[in-house]
């Protein structure tokens, strides 16, 4: 009987993180701008896959992260407040763009159901 329980606890944490790591599909937040962009990219039926959004906390605001997992491609991240407004470029070096390690809270706001990004 412990054995079931047991199983039946393993398969409820499985089904749980599975569900909760699924793909990010549709934008949870009403933002016009933010909205259009993404049915672009869902339009974009070459390199689609490759596209995401990534929301994060940045002196203080909401930004928008707009990369990419392009194996072949040779490309910047621009980074938004939620207004539009382009802050910068994302960086992995300091004293460049918007360093990645200065923006806390980072998650995946939105990626196709094709992704070819792992996360």
């Amino acid at each position: 009987m412990k054995n079931h329980f047991t199983l039946l606890y393993l398969m409820i944490f499985v089904s749980a993180f599975l569900f909760s790591c699924g793909e990010q599909e549709e934008p949870r937040e009403d933002i016009a701008w933010l909205n259009l962009r993404i049915e672009n990219m869902k339009q974009d039926q070459e390199f689609g896959k490759y596209l995401n959004i990534l929301t994060g906390t940045y002196e203080g605001i909401t930004v928008y992260i707009f990369g990419n997992c392009c194996p072949n491609c040779n490309s910047v991240a621009p980074v938004y407040d939620s207004e539009e407004n382009l802050l910068g470029f994302l960086s992995f070096s300091e004293g460049e763009g918007i360093n990645f390690n200065s923006i806390q809270n980072v998650k995946v706001y939105w990626k196709p159901k094709n992704s070819a990004c792992n996360f």
